[in-house]
């Protein structure tokens, strides 16, 4: 089990951790927005991956909470104010990071589309050949090659 979320440790520490978790995850989140604004797959990789992780890490320790339900009682009034107001950010810089994602998915299919557009006009008419040995025109070839930018 995470220390971090060790049901022994008291209600104060685990909302220092839980403050830190929150920081982290804005902070990652923060990150992203500004990469999706100029896409760099080679950063964004290890970004989502670290990204998931905190995640994972921050939803194990909500369920840990799930059996201390006096947790709220046990901080700080100020220790539960930071947290709300980081709960808080953590909603807006959320859903920031939807709408950015909801954007770049939006551009790439749309790229994609203009790319299968494209290369659907750039196949050929060819000369083929039917199964009694006859040659025929119009058969349209579906070989069109395309190569793909990791900055798409």
């Amino acid at each position: 089990m995470d220390p971090q979320m060790h049901p022994h440790i008291n209600a104060g520490t685990q909302a220092e951790n839980l403050k830190k978790m929150l920081q982290d995850i804005i902070a990652v989140l923060t990150e992203e927005n500004t990469l999706l604004e100029t896409p760099q797959a080679s950063l964004m990789e290890e970004l989502v991956s670290h990204k998931q992780r905190l995640f994972q890490n921050y939803e194990q320790h909500l369920d840990s909470l799930k059996d201390q339900p006096n947790f709220s009682k046990e901080i700080s009034t100020e220790q539960r104010d930071v947290l709300k107001s980081l709960a808080e950010e953590f909603a807006v810089i959320s859903k920031h990071n939807e709408t950015k994602l909801a954007a770049m998915m939006a551009s790439s299919q749309q790229i994609m589309q203009v790319i299968q557009k494209e290369a659907m006009q750039q196949t050929k008419t060819t000369k083929s050949y039917t199964a009694q040995g006859k040659s025929q025109l119009n058969a349209r070839s579906r070989a069109a090659a395309v190569t793909i930018n990791q900055q798409l």
